[in-house]
C-alpha cells in the first residue's frame, strides 16, 4: 500500500506503469531509511499536519474563550497529538479518501530486486524514467555525492531538463 515502511527483498509488485511521473526520489541506501521515511512524511505530509494542528488550536482557544471558560490547559496535548496524527497517516486518509496520490519513482518498488534480467531492464531505463518525470527530490545525506549512481541520477535529470 500507500506510504508503508517495507522490509521484504522484492516489492516490485506494487509497481505499475505510467506515463509520466511527478517524482523521482533520488537516495543513497547508506542513509538510514528511518531518515528518509521521516523527511517523505514531511515533504508530503507536513503541510496537511501544520493546517490541521492551526484550525485544532484555533476551536480549542475559540471553545475556552467562548463557551468554557474553565477548561484545563490542554490545547498543546491536543495540537502535538493532531499534529503528530496528521503527519504519519496523511497519505492514508488522502488514499481513502481518492484524492490524486503522486507517481513516484521509487528504485526499491519500481526496479525488481531479485529477477537480474528485469533488474537490469530497469536499470537501463533510468535515463528515460528521469526524462519523463516532473521533478526530482533528493533525499540527501552525508553519504549522498560519494555513491556516483546519486551523481548520475542528479545529472541525467538536470541534463534531460
Amino acid at each position: 500500500g500507500v506510504g508503508i515502511v517495507s522490509t521484504s527483498e522484492d516489492d516490485y509488485h506494487l509497481s505499475f506503469q505510467v506515463e509520466e511521473l511527478d517524482m523521482f526520489l533520488s537516495h543513497s541506501w547508506h542513509a538510514s531509511w528511518w531518515m528518509k521515511y521521516l523527511t517523505l512524511l514531511f515533504y508530503f505530509n507536513g503541510v496537511p499536519a501544520v493546517v490541521a494542528t492551526v484550525v485544532t488550536a484555533t476551536f480549542s482557544v475559540l471553545i475556552k474563550w467562548l463557551v468554557l471558560s474553565n477548561l484545563p490547559q490542554s490545547s498543546f496535548m491536543q495540537c502535538s497529538f493532531v499534529f503528530v496524527f496528521v503527519l504519519f497517516t496523511w497519505h492514508d486518509i488522502s488514499a481513502a479518501a481518492e484524492f490524486r496520490c503522486k507517481s513516484i519513482f521509487l528504485d526499491k518498488v519500481c526496479i525488481h530486486q531479485t529477477d537480474r534480467i528485469l533488474k537490469a531492464r530497469g536499470i537501463k531505463a533510468i535515463g528515460g524514467l528521469l526524462s519523463k518525470s516532473k521533478m526530482m527530490l533528493v533525499a540527501w545525506d552525508p553519504t549522498y555525492f560519494t555513491r556516483l549512481w546519486c551523481t548520475f541520477e542528479l545529472a541525467a535529470f538536470k541534463y534531460a531538463r
